[in-house]
């Protein structure tokens, strides 16, 4: 970004709020509903958006210069928490968060396209780094949605657990991230990979069903550097 740009936007980001806040609730631009007992900081801006908040106690931010265009937001329970940090764009991402005391947080510059699904459940937490870049009909849950049981004891043995994803991540069409996850940064994950078990170190590539390593020792870059 050109630094006579930024720094206009920088000291005058008070304004800059002021006009998103307008151009957000806009008639017919977003959709937004949710109740008094809820909160919603929105400096970003937000394009043909649908926000359902149901319970209390949860808080939805999106910070400076964030956009969304095309999301589904939606959020069933109470303390839950959806933070999208500075700069970040996602188009046509649906988010949902079910239950109490769920997370889902986006770093700063992270760019999700297309299609994509993140699924949060019974108080877990979806953490997705800085400068990650993630491609179309992806999807990402820490949860079953539903029960399984063993048979001998009668209790359920399916818990959910946390996804987190660090800094720098690229990740590929048609991947899926299951629950108990971790990608550290600087991975890659191929296109329709399926992981289900956290790699031991990163600046690796994750490709099939189940993902394997499949290289290591590589960092990747959204140019396309000359050969």
């Amino acid at each position: 970004m050109n630094q006579k740009i930024k720094g206009f936007i920088i000291e005058h980001i008070w304004m800059i709020r002021k006009i998103l806040y307008i151009y957000n609730h806009i008639p017919f631009n977003n959709s937004i509903r949710i109740l008094k007992e809820n909160s919603l900081s929105l400096n970003g801006m937000l394009k043909k958006c649908n926000i359902r908040v149901t319970g209390m106690g949860n808080h939805i931010e999106c910070d400076d210069l964030s956009r969304l265009v095309n999301t589904k937001i939606s959020i069933v329970g109470n303390n839950n928490t959806l933070h999208i940090e500075e700069r970040a764009y996602l188009e046509n991402i649906d988010i949902c968060i079910e239950d109490d005391g769920g997370e889902i947080q986006i770093g700063a510059f992270t760019v999700i396209f297309g299609k994509s699904h993140l699924a949060c459940i019974e108080g877990t937490k979806i953490d997705i780094g800085k400068n990650c870049l993630f491609s179309a009909n992806i999807t990402i849950r820490t949860g079953d949605s539903h029960s399984l049981v063993d048979t001998n004891t009668g209790k359920r043995i399916n818990a959910s657990k946390d996804v987190k994803i660090g800094n720098h991540v690229w990740v590929g069409n048609g991947a899926t991230i299951l629950k108990g996850i971790e990608i550290p940064e600087d991975c890659v994950v191929g296109t329709c990979a399926v992981v289900t078990h956290t790699p031991q170190e990163g600046n690796c590539v994750l490709a099939g069903n189940p993902a394997k390593v499949v290289k290591t020792g590589v960092v990747w870059a959204a140019q396309r550097l000359k050969m």
